[in-house]
């Protein structure tokens, strides 16, 4: 063997250590979900006069769950039923304004290449995901990320989905246990409405179907995710910053107390 291939094969074999190395560099170990302290960082405006603001999540006392990083290709997401919370569906068509989802993202989503997608799927009766529309890919900023209209349907249910493009990003939802020992403002609450679920847990593998529902001790969890509709017959009742929201499971949670 001549220097030069000598040389060859060791540079070789130091780069593919640092390229393992920087792999697993960016790998995490598998963790419980933990519990933080809510931070409203960024403002979060609502709809605007007449629309429907939708939020299913509470955080009467003050915390929030903070659940392990997605992997690449990982699918979360909340499910709406228009028909009962806009009065939309069933051949009412159903613009999306606007999205504002929670996140809590690591020093390497700053500056990189979009590496969150949303995108709008019809569901069928298991909640299953049917089909998409187009994907908004962003980079998100860690807190609460505004997001634009993604379409509109004349579907009854619509799940709101994010789709992991990085290993950067943890989810973050209400926390039930919490909020059921947190005082006067969680009176009477602690476990969500199951319509957060994960839709698939293994990069590029198959969907999960039945979807998982998002849970902690006490039952099913809600992500942070307010998503904004205009319905040609929109009601509700009005909810902070002049907007209308969901006139049922927001108003039994007490929301912003």
């Amino acid at each position: 063997m001549n220097d030069h291939s000598y040389l060859f094969r060791v540079s070789l074999l130091l780069a593919m250590a640092v390229a393992a190395g920087a792999g697993f560099g960016f790998a995490e170990p598998i963790e419980e979900p933990v519990s933080a302290r809510y931070d409203d960082i960024g403002a979060v405006p609502g709809g605007a006069a007449g629309a429907c603001t939708i939020i299913y999540y509470n955080l009467c006392s003050g915390w929030m769950r903070m659940l392990p990083t997605m992997g690449i290709g990982n699918k979360i997401g909340v499910v709406y039923d228009l028909a009962s919370e806009c009065t939309g569906g069933e051949e009412h068509e159903c613009e999306n304004i606007a999205n504002y989802w929670y996140w809590y993202a690591t020093g390497g989503a700053y500056g990189m290449f979009p590496n969150v997608s949303y995108s709008l799927f019809t569901v069928d009766e298991n909640d299953c995901l049917v089909t998409g529309s187009g994907a908004t890919a962003v980079v998100p900023m860690n807190g609460w990320n505004a997001l634009p209209g993604l379409g509109s349907t004349t579907e009854s249910r619509i799940a709101l989905v994010a789709t992991a493009l990085g290993i950067i990003v943890k989810p973050i939802t209400d926390d039930n246990v919490r909020n059921a020992a947190g005082g006067p403002a969680c009176d009477g609450v602690g476990v969500g409405n199951g319509t957060s679920f994960r839709f698939r847990d293994t990069p590029g593998g198959p969907g999960i179907c039945p979807p998982e529902v998002l849970a902690d001790g006490l039952g099913p969890v809600n992500l942070l995710v307010r998503s904004v509709w205009n319905c040609p017959t929109a009601t509700g009742v009005a909810g902070p910053q002049g907007a209308t929201e969901s006139s049922s499971w927001s108003e039994l949670k007490r929301l912003f107390q």
